[in-house]
């Protein structure tokens, strides 16, 4: 079911991102607001794309997974340089 498709805020990442150690020790980089916005839409896409799915709307289902695994890589290749920046102390954004 759809509603069963975590939030954003709910689910590890938006722990980690809103009130866990990401917050603490990322948020003072420029590139951890970078991940905010992917990272909904993850989660946007992912819900729409099981309501597509149970209603028999397959092809556009199918649209909001691709929408959905787009924003996840672009999560990724952001917590990827956020990393690499918290590694190095530098802020590499």
């Amino acid at each position: 079911v759809a509603d069963d498709f975590s939030s954003h805020t709910g689910c590890r990442l938006g722990k980690w991102y809103y009130e866990g150690d990401g917050k603490d020790l990322f948020a003072g980089y420029s590139g951890y607001k970078e991940i905010e916005s992917p990272h909904k839409a993850v989660h946007t896409n992912g819900k729409a794309a099981v309501e597509h799915y149970r209603s028999g709307d397959f092809l556009t289902g199918l649209n909001y997974v691709e929408e959905m695994e787009a924003a996840s890589r672009k999560v990724l290749a952001e917590l990827e340089k956020l990393a690499v920046s918290g590694e190095s102390g530098t802020d590499l954004f």
